[in-house]
């Protein structure tokens, strides 16, 4: 079961009528959960898709080191640039020890954004995700900032290149543009996943209508093929 509930509090589940089973290459859904236990064979509640990932021996971690400092009043967009060895199909990114930054950014080599998110709410250590594809043998930035506000940046010494399976760190980006070649920032670690077809994404259909006030957990019943 795949399912969602308000923590003890009440919540509002989505919900659509769908006509079970409903299936992919993998996955097949094959009942709604609702109430906490129970079944039923006509809606979906919760979820509008399940997507399966890699095993876990195809993530790779890129380490950039602990911060030795943090330097505030910056506000030019900070952090390191990254060149593929493979095709990935994610970033999961470590917020550093001093780093006190409102956004982050995946940019290409020309630092045009792909993708961006909030950071605030996440302490130093905790990790955010860009949920994006990148290509093989390519350039790509991954910079914070304060989102036009002056931020804190952690920053350590380092000896690139930086190297994991799959990624290697050639330099720092501060400023916004500028690039430095024994300097880090924001970032400790970097994990990702490398692209395969074997990603399959189970569609369950968008919702039709909310429900407010419920308690008990509601979601769907998967069977992995």
């Amino acid at each position: 079961w795949v399912v969602c509930d308000g923590g003890g509090d009440p919540y509002t589940r989505g919900r659509a009528r769908v006509d079970y089973p409903l299936e992919s290459e993998s996955l097949v859904a094959t009942e709604g959960i609702h109430g906490g236990s129970l079944r039923t064979s006509s809606v979906r509640f919760c979820l509008d898709r399940i997507r399966t990932i890699r095993a876990e021996e195809d993530v790779d971690t890129l380490l950039l080191g602990a911060d030795t400092e943090g330097e505030a009043g910056y506000s030019g967009r900070s952090g390191v640039r990254l060149r593929t060895t493979e095709a990935v199909h994610g970033l999961e990114c470590t917020l550093s020890a001093e780093t006190e930054a409102t956004r982050a950014y995946l940019t290409d080599d020309e630092g045009s954004v792909l993708s961006e998110r909030s950071v605030a709410d996440l302490e130093a250590d905790e990790t955010f995700v860009f949920d994006v594809g990148l290509a093989a043998d390519e350039a790509y930035w991954v910079v914070c900032d304060g989102g036009g506000d002056p931020y804190t940046r952690g920053r350590a010494r380092v000896d690139y290149p930086l190297e994991s399976e799959f990624l290697v760190a050639t330099e720092g980006i501060h400023g916004g543009s500028l690039r430095t070649s024994n300097v880090r920032f924001c970032l400790d670690g970097i994990r990702t996943t490398a692209a395969d077809e074997s990603v399959d994404t189970l569609g369950l259909g968008s919702d039709t209508e909310g429900e407010a006030g419920y308690s008990g957990r509601s979601g769907v019943r998967l069977r992995t093929t």
